[in-house]
């Protein structure tokens, strides 16, 4: 026999390896058709989820760039002895502040485009803070834009 069209199957069998490969095809079909209406049902279900799942990722990648932007300002207070005023605002930490108490040393530790928030808003900044009266608050205003809604996302 010809190995290349006959293969040795498990009990002693020889069976054409084309019959093998319809044997193989009709095998995937059958799995496919069973799978095919499965998915149908669970497609929909799962792409309800997406636009929570894009909220959940704005949100996180919101609070990944408050985190930052709190480092920042703690090595502005470390570098240069304090914090900047609410009137100096976040700007500081990208141009040395030409009103109000100065640093006594000054490095740009962010640039311009770090103060704005994944959904268009410049993040907030108010020393002391009101919620957080012994430190600062930085808060970004979620999506509506407005401050004091249940969407914004701070230091909290």
């Amino acid at each position: 026999m010809d190995p290349v069209l006959f293969k040795l199957l498990e009990g002693g069998y020889w069976m054409k390896v084309s019959k093998m490969r319809k044997i193989l095809l009709a095998c995937i079909l059958g799995a496919l058709t069973q799978a095919l209406p499965l998915s149908a049902i669970a497609v929909p279900a799962s792409s309800v989820k997406i636009p929570e799942a894009k909220k959940s990722l704005e949100e996180g990648e919101c609070a990944g760039m408050i985190k930052a932007l709190h480092t920042a300002l703690i090595r502005y207070k470390t570098r240069g002895g304090l914090y900047p005023t609410t009137k100096q605002g976040l700007g500081a930490l990208v141009v040395k502040p030409l009103e109000g108490p100065q640093p006594k040393r000054f490095k740009s530790l962010v640039k311009p485009d770090a103060l704005i928030d994944p959904y268009g808003n410049l993040f907030r900044y108010c020393l002391p803070g009101t919620i957080n009266p012994k430190s600062f608050d930085l808060f970004s205003v979620g999506k509506d834009g407005k401050e004091g809604t249940a969407d914004d996302i701070g230091n909290w």
